[in-house]
C-alpha cells in the first residue's frame, strides 16, 4: 500500500484546481446528468472536495435543473430543497420528477411554487396516488415542455372510481408523452409528438382524445399501447371510422395485452397503418409484470438507435431480415395485424394455437417471399385436427425448415408428422432440420416421400438431425429421398446407423462410390459409439476420388493420436469443444 506525503496531496489539489472553470463546468454537468436518479447526491460529493468546486457548483444554474421531490425527505426539506432549486436554477429549462405519496397540503404547496415557471419546464414526470393532483394540473399550460410522464396508482378507498384525464393540448410542443392510469380529454393533435406510451386502464370516453393525438401525429415514431380492444373499436366503430389511422413516421410499436392475441386485439392493431414500420411487439401482461413476447415483428435492415429499441428487439436473432415470430397464439391473426402486411422473409412459430386451413391458405398464399420457417414445440397430431382437412398449400421460395417436435402421452403414437408436412408443398427446400424425432415418426416420413409425387426433400442439400436416439431402420434408401445431399449433420443422434446409408451403393452407381457422392461435409457431435471402421470406409471413398469431406467431430471422441493423424489425412478434420 503506497502513503501519500502532504506534499503529493497538496500538488495533487493544485492539479485538479488549474482545470478551467468552463471544462470543469462541462464534467460535472456529465457527472450530475449521466443517470436517470436525484443529481443531489453528487452534487453534496462534488461540493466537498474544495472551496472552489462548490462555489463553482452553487453558481452554475444548469447544475440546479434536475428537480426529484419525495416522500422521503421531511416537508421542511422538501421546501427547501423546492426553493434551492428554484432560485439556483436562474433561467435553465426544468426538469422535474415528484413523487406525490405525501398529504395533499404539500402538493398544493409544490404546485403553488412550480406553476410559475412552467414556461421554464423541460420535463414533468409526476407519479401520484391521489386524484386531487390533477386539478393541478388542469390549470398549466406550457409552451416549453417537451415531456410529459404522468402515473396515477389508486388505493383501496378509489376502487371503482373513473381514472383521472389529461387535456394534453395544453402542452402543444411535447415530443414525449407517456400516461399510466390516466385517460386523455378531448385533444388537439400535437404535431411533434415522437412517443407515446399509454399503460392501464382507460374508459371508452378517453379513445376520442387518444384518437385525435394519434390522427395528427405524422412525427410519431415509437408508440405502446395498453388499452382494451373491445373498448377501443366500440368507439372507432360508433364514429364510423373505417380507414386505419396512418402514422408514416412510426418505426416502434408495442402492445401490451391481458388477454392473449383474440380478434379483437388484432382488429385494434390494424386502425393503425405504419408502411415504414421496423418492430412490433405484442407482450402479455399477467400479475401486473411483462411476461411472455407473443409477437414480434422485426423488419427490413434496422438498427436500433436508442435502449429502448434496442431492448424492443433484443429477443429477434436476424435483425436485418423482414421476420414474424409468434408464441403459444395464432399466426393468422398475428400477421393480419400488420398493416400494411410487409414482404416476410423468415416466420418463426412457437407452440402456436394454430388456425383452420382457409386462414393458414390466406395467410401463405400472402408469403410468397417467405424463404426460412421454423417450428419450435410442434405438436403435429394437434395441429391436424385444428387446421382440418383441405388442399395442399405451396410456399415456394421456402429455403430452410426448422422443426422441432413435441409429444405427449396422447400423441406419442399416432405419427402424424409425415402427414403434417404433407400439407405443405416446398418445391425449392434447400435445407432441413429435424429435433426431438422419434424413429418411427423418421421411418414414416421417409416411406411417405418415397410414396409422394411431391418432390418436397428431393432438392434438399443440408439435412440435419438432432436429438434422435432410438434405433433408425435402414430399409429405405435415402438417396432417392435426398438426392442432391452434399451437408450432413447429426446432433445427439445414432450417427452409425447413418453411416451404413451413406455407404449404401445403388445398383446404377459402382461400389466405389457412396449414396450421396456430392457429400461435402459430415458433422457428427454428441455420439460416442461412432464406428471407426464405417467413418473410415466413407472417408477412403471420398478421398479415393479426390474430394475429401470436411469432418468436423467433439473433441476426445476419438482418444488416441494415430486415429486422428488417419482423420486428418483423409478429411478436412475440425474438433470442437464439448
Amino acid at each position: 500500500m503506497f502513503l501519500r506525503t502532504e506534499d503529493d496531496t497538496t500538488k495533487s489539489r493544485s492539479a485538479i484546481e488549474t482545470v478551467p472553470y468552463e471544462i470543469l463546468t462541462l464534467i460535472f454537468e456529465c457527472v450530475c446528468t449521466w443517470h436517470d436518479g436525484d443529481p443531489a447526491v453528487f452534487r453534496n460529493l462534488l461540493s466537498q472536495v474544495s472551496r472552489k468546486w462548490r462555489e463553482l457548483i452553487f453558481h452554475t444554474p444548469s447544475l440546479w435543473s434536475v428537480l426529484y421531490l419525495s416522500p422521503s425527505q421531511e416537508p421542511s426539506q422538501l421546501m427547501e430543497s423546492l426553493e434551492m432549486h428554484l432560485e439556483s436554477s436562474k433561467t435553465c429549462l426544468l426538469d422535474i420528477h415528484l413523487f406525490c405519496y405525501w398529504d395533499p397540503e404539500i402538493t398544493e404547496a409544490i404546485f403553488d411554487r412550480i406553476t410559475p415557471h412552467c414556461e421554464r419546464w423541460r420535463s414533468l414526470s409526476v407519479i401520484t396516488p391521489n386524484m386531487a393532483t390533477f386539478s393541478h394540473l388542469q390549470n398549466i399550460r406550457s409552451a416549453s415542455l417537451r415531456t410529459l410522464e404522468v402515473s396515477y396508482f389508486s388505493s383501496g378507498k378509489t376502487y371503482g372510481i373513473p381514472p383521472p384525464s389529461l387535456c394534453v393540448s395544453r402542452f402543444p410542443n411535447l415530443s414525449s408523452l407517456s400516461l399510466r392510469n390516466v385517460g386523455v380529454l378531448n385533444s388537439d393533435t400535437l404535431p411533434r409528438l415522437k412517443r407515446l406510451e399509454v399503460w392501464g386502464y382507460v374508459t371508452g370516453n378517453d379513445i376520442p382524445g387518444l384518437y385525435d393525438i394519434l390522427a395528427g401525429s405524422q412525427a410519431l415514431e415509437y408508440l405502446r399501447f395498453h388499452l382494451k380492444p373491445t373498448e377501443v373499436l366500440q368507439h372507432y366503430i360508433h364514429r364510423g371510422q373505417s380507414i386505419p389511422v396512418f402514422l408514416p413516421a412510426l418505426r416502434i410499436y408495442d402492445i401490451i395485452t391481458s388477454e392473449g392475441i383474440s380478434h379483437d386485439l388484432s382488429a385494434m392493431v390494424q386502425m393503425i397503418s405504419c408502411p415504414n414500420l421496423m418492430s412490433m411487439t405484442i407482450q402479455d401482461y399477467e400479475n401486473g409484470r411483462a411476461g411472455d413476447t407473443l409477437v414480434q415483428f422485426t423488419g427490413n435492415s434496422y438498427t436500433p438507435s436508442t435502449a429502448d429499441e434496442a431492448v424492443a428487439l433484443a429477443s429477434c436473432r436476424t435483425p436485418a431480415t423482414p421476420r414474424l415470430y409468434v408464441h403459444s397464439s395464432d399466426p393468422y391473426l398475428a400477421w393480419t395485424s400488420l398493416s400494411p402486411r410487409p414482404a416476410l422473409i423468415a416466420l418463426e412459430l412457437h407452440a402456436p394455437v394454430w388456425p383452420r386451413h382457409a386462414h393458414l391458405v390466406e395467410a401463405f398464399s400472402s408469403l410468397s417471399s417467405l424463404e426460412r420457417m421454423v417450428l419450435r414445440g410442434l405438436r403435429a397430431s394437434d395441429a391436424l385436427d385444428a387446421i382440418g382437412p383441405g388442399a395442399v398449400i405451396t410456399i415456394p421460395n421456402l429455403r430452410t425448415l426448422d422443426i422441432e417436435f413435441y409429444y405427449t402421452r396422447a400423441t406419442v403414437d399416432r405419427l402424424d408428422g409425415a402427414r403434417f408436412l404433407g400439407l405443405f408443398s416446398m418445391p425449392n427446400l434447400e435445407s432441413l432440420r429435424l429435433a426431438n424425432l422419434h424413429a418411427a415418426e423418421w421411418d414414416s416420413i421417409i416411406r411417405c416421400c418415397c410414396c409422394s409425387d411431391r418432390a418436397n426433400f428431393r432438392t434438399i442439400r443440408s439435412l440435419t438431425l438432432v436429438d434422435m436416439k432410438d434405433f433408425l431402420s435402414s430399409a429405405n434408401d435415402l438417396s432417392r429421398i435426398f438426392p442432391c445431399l452434399t451437408d450432413l449433420q447429426l446432433v445427439s443422434t445414432r450417427s452409425n446407423d447413418f453411416l451404413r446409408h451413406i455407404l449404401y451403393s445403388p445398383p446404377n452407381l459402382p461400389i466405389s462410390s457412396l449414396a450421396w457422392p456430392e457429400l461435402r461435409a459430415l458433422a457428427i457431435h454428441g455420439d460416442n459409439l461412432i464406428s471407426k471402421s464405417l467413418l473410415y470406409r466413407v472417408l477412403e471413398v471420398q478421398s479415393g476420388i479426390g474430394r475429401p469431406i470436411d469432418l468436423t467431430l467433439d473433441e476426445g471422441c476419438f482418444g488416441n493420436q494415430e486415429s486422428l493423424d488417419w482423420l486428418s489425412t483423409h478429411s478436412n478434420l475440425k474438433l470442437v469443444a464439448t
